[in-house]
């Protein structure tokens, strides 16, 4: 449990972080803010939507009479979240994606006020390219899974509402503390997924306390507008925190 607070409060320093910052934290808005308006495009959409897309493949349950009533609702629910946690996942990796060297800038600001770094890797053009699209191929693949299993655990007689909501918020927050990290990773020599396991092992905890948390209120279109660059100020600190690195002396605003 300490370990989840951590992670928790982690996340609300980097929010201190970044708002003591104006300039970096508007500047930090702008990518979020082009992929919220996707974001709440699909989700409109999907909203004014659900029952048809819902009735196409229920309707063998109409003659069930109150049951059938509460089995659609179940089900409009369960693939609400599958959807949003499809959306939220992707949204996170559109956003990293376009705000790149924004981001880059926001966690090299937090590395610096906390302590020196090693040098970063020389790594060629090319092979930078080659490994973000593997990289995002990975994740949208994960992502969909992800959305597969949250939607087949919705299926579970009587609880399976509840059980897609924390299927949801769990892999969502893993998932989100993989992808929003890493920045801070690549400027340790750390490029690749599998280079970056060794320090995520015996750290599931901290993980969900920021990840569950930040996956959350990023799921919220307007509110991810505001949280998105804080986030990545609290996942330089979360990574920092992993390599057993300073951590303690709190940014101040400059």
């Amino acid at each position: 449990m300490r370990q989840v607070m951590l992670g928790v409060r982690l996340l609300v320093r980097g929010l201190g972080i970044v708002w003591s910052r104006p300039k970096l934290f508007l500047l930090g808005m702008l990518p979020p803010l082009l992929t919220s308006v996707l974001m709440v495009v699909g989700l409109i959409a999907l909203g004014m939507n659900l029952d048809t897309i819902v009735g196409a493949f229920t309707g063998f349950s109409e003659s069930w009479g109150a049951a059938g009533t509460v089995f659609r609702a179940v089900i409009a629910v369960v693939l609400f979240l599958a959807v949003l946690l499809l959306m939220v996942l992707t949204f996170t990796t559109l956003t990293l994606t376009l705000g790149d060297p924004i981001y880059q800038r926001i966690s090299q600001r937090v590395d610096a006020e906390l302590g020196p770094l090693p040098p970063e890797p020389d790594e060629p053009t090319g092979a930078m390219i080659a490994r973000s699209v593997s990289q995002m191929i990975a994740t949208i693949g994960l992502t969909l899974l992800a959305a597969v299993c949250c939607f087949l655990a919705g299926l579970v007689p009587v609880a399976g509402a509840a059980l897609a909501a924390v299927v949801s918020f769990l892999t969502g927050g893993r998932l989100m503390v993989r992808e929003i990290t890493g920045p801070a990773f690549e400027r340790r020599g750390l490029l690749r997924t599998a280079d970056r396991r060794p320090a995520l092992k015996g750290h599931g905890a901290l993980a969900m306390g920021f990840g569950v948390p930040a996956f959350w209120l990023l799921s919220i279109p307007g509110v991810a507008v505001l949280v998105f660059p804080a986030a990545v100020a609290g996942a330089t600190l979360l990574v920092r925190t992993m390599l057993g690195e300073e951590t303690a002396r709190i940014p101040r605003a400059v």
